[in-house]
């Protein structure tokens, strides 16, 4: 005999696949942004851009869009690649 299929199990079902799909995304969201945060390659320390002793998820994925360059006096500028402006300096 063939299974009955309810309308609460198709609602379900849909609603189950619509939260994967989610989930699938935003985890290739972070892998992705991630990714090019880790190519930066600068240490973490540097990475934490409001000072809280604390790396978030985002300052992690906002390292993606900044990049670093060397000043005068041994110092490292971080600066938003979108536009060139400085972000901060951290000085040895």
């Amino acid at each position: 005999m063939e299974k009955l299929i309810h309308k609460n199990e198709i609602k379900y079902n849909s609603i189950y696949k619509i939260l994967i799909s989610i989930f699938i995304l935003l985890v290739a969201y972070y892998l992705y942004f991630g990714y090019f945060a880790f190519l930066r390659q600068y240490p973490f320390k540097d990475m934490d851009w409001n000072s809280n002793g604390f790396i978030s998820p985002n300052e992690y994925i906002a390292a993606s869009e900044i990049g670093v360059r060397a000043t005068s006096q041994n110092c490292k500028e971080y600066f938003s690649t979108k536009d060139g402006l400085p972000i901060k300096t951290v000085c040895d």
